[in-house]
């Protein structure tokens, strides 16, 4: 149902592909944390949905590896589609949109900022450009990179100075093919 372009997406926007804790107020850490900046109370649904040993502290600091923090943000998503699957009533998932399912992850379904649903829409055009951009490695081009990083950052988080944020792309994007 979601795309490894749709995970990069979120993880780009939430976090530019650090796997960092959230930056509350006054600089301290926020409650949220990794590459998707996944919150206790996702975490906790996260492990009675699979059952997980851990306690919500400690997924935290497992959340320190990488490969454990990317595949918690697969597992929020998978929890979201299962609970409106089962809120539903339905068999089926291919009732349930997608859109609200990333709401859901975005918090808009909580309450309902329409920054959400913007960032939202971004993840959605990161993964379009993406996909029709990737080639037959697998890897998208690395001027395809660039533009479903520029489109994937909210303009308030992007480096003002528009020379300076495209060389901030350009040493993203570096290990990307330059032609295809």
């Amino acid at each position: 149902m979601f795309t490894n372009a749709m995970m990069l997406a979120i993880c780009w926007e939430e976090t530019t592909f650090m796997n960092i804790w959230q930056v509350g107020s006054e600089g301290k850490p926020g409650p949220a944390k990794g590459f998707g900046q996944i919150g206790p109370s996702a975490l906790k649904l996260v492990k009675s949905k699979f059952d997980l040993p851990h306690s919500v502290p400690e997924l935290q600091q497992l959340m320190d590896d990488d490969g454990w923090s990317i595949s918690l943000v697969g597992r929020v998503l998978h929890m979201l589609h299962d609970r409106m699957l089962a809120e539903s009533g339905g068999t089926s998932s291919r009732g349930i949109k997608r859109k609200v399912l990333l709401e859901g992850y975005a918090g808009y379904t909580y309450d309902h900022a329409p920054w959400r649903k913007a960032m939202v829409d971004q993840w959605y055009e990161f993964e379009q450009v993406l996909l029709q951009g990737k080639k037959s490695g697998g890897y998208p081009l690395r001027s395809v990179a660039k533009r479903a990083l520029d489109v994937g950052m909210p303009p308030k988080r992007k480096i003002p100075d528009k020379g300076e944020w495209d060389r901030f792309l350009t040493i993203v994007t570096a290990d990307l093919p330059e032609s295809g």
